[in-house]
């Protein structure tokens, strides 16, 4: 090999050793610390709404946090429009429920489901299932048969 070409590898050899560990950064960051958000307007509020798309996303859910950002929520995508049913369990704050059929349509609003009421179930026909603080459904207007977009 010439010795152009013996420094030339040498130097990709280098450069793809230090960039080992960016890509490893990039792949933990991109597995475990980015959250899918998903954004809805409505009632003149913005809410980013983080995407729960697993079974193991859906079954934790908002559980086991403290709080969650005035204009975050939850929204869960399910299988189809069949009965899907919440709790309130390992909650630590009170939640809006709102169950949407693949039309976008809210098909059911539940207000203010604090999180004593666990065991009970809230359940309702829907594709999709939006969580929010207390209060926002109605602070954004949000009624039942309303087209929702996000």
């Amino acid at each position: 090999m010439s010795a152009p070409k013996k420094r030339l590898n040498d130097a990709l050899r280098v450069a793809a050793i230090a960039a080992l560990p960016l890509l490893i950064l990039v792949a933990v960051v991109g597995l475990f610390g980015h959250k899918q958000l998903e954004t809805m307007q409505v009632g003149g509020q913005t809410y980013h709404l983080e995407l729960a798309k697993t079974a193991t996303q859906q079954t934790i859910g908002l559980g086991n946090r403290k709080s969650m950002a005035i204009d975050h929520g939850m929204l869960f995508i399910m299988a189809g429009d069949n009965k899907q049913c919440f709790w309130m369990k390992n909650m630590r704050f009170p939640l809006d429920i709102i169950w949407v059929g693949s039309n976008h349509k809210v098909t059911h609003l539940q207000p203010r489901v604090e999180p004593n009421t666990y065991p009970q179930e809230y359940c309702a026909p829907a594709k999709y299932v939006i969580e929010l603080n207390a209060g926002q459904a109605a602070k954004s207007h949000i009624v039942q048969d309303q087209t929702l977009t996000f």
